[in-house]
């Protein structure tokens, strides 16, 4: 390809377009303006919640991980069950797999896993929700997409490449 030095702002937009589709795929907000070092986005490492929380009542930990919507270390009232907790969490993500959520807990210095059916729970089949100890482990698995973050952000940036390929073939052909 033969550029014409008449037109360096085709290739100026076709490198902003082809940076800003690059940064998107690797999953980096774009169009953000940092006018100061306030504004720089923060990435949290880890998420504490606090829930329940009222004069005279004593909290415990408990580890919420997976499809909620705040996962995390929550500080709950120590009558807590896990439908309370689950409702504390915002609740489970479309994705949750509810009849395969698991309590990992530790019993006279050995972990058990206690498997439970949430589904079963909100259909009334078994009436009881478990009530959480101190530093229990809530699990909460999610489906598996069919195909994978990943391979969508590399199609995408494949497809974009292409695309601005083909414009600046366009844009630049002899007429």
């Amino acid at each position: 390809m033969n550029l014409k030095s008449s037109q360096p702002g085709v290739t100026v937009i076709l490198l902003i377009s082809l940076m800003s589709q690059w940064g998107w795929a690797q999953g980096f907000p774009s169009g953000i303006m940092v006018s100061k070092e306030s504004d720089v986005p923060k990435f949290s490492l880890g998420n504490e919640f606090i829930s329940g929380n009222s004069p005279g009542v004593i909290l415990m930990r408990v580890n919420l991980w997976g499809a909620v919507g705040k996962p995390g270390i929550h500080f709950v009232p120590t009558s807590t069950d896990l439908i309370m907790l689950l409702s504390y969490a915002g609740g489970p993500i479309d994705s949750a797999k509810l009849n395969e959520i698991y309590i990992k807990r530790w019993i006279a210095g050995k972990q058990s896993v206690i498997p439970v059916d949430v589904q079963e729970l909100l259909q009334g089949v078994n009436q009881k929700s478990p009530l959480l100890q101190e530093n229990d482990i809530v699990v909460i698995p999610k489906s598996k997409p069919v195909v994978s973050q990943d391979t969508v952000s590399v199609v995408s940036l494949i497809s974009s490449v292409l695309s601005i390929l083909t414009i600046g073939i366009l844009v630049l052909k002899p007429k």
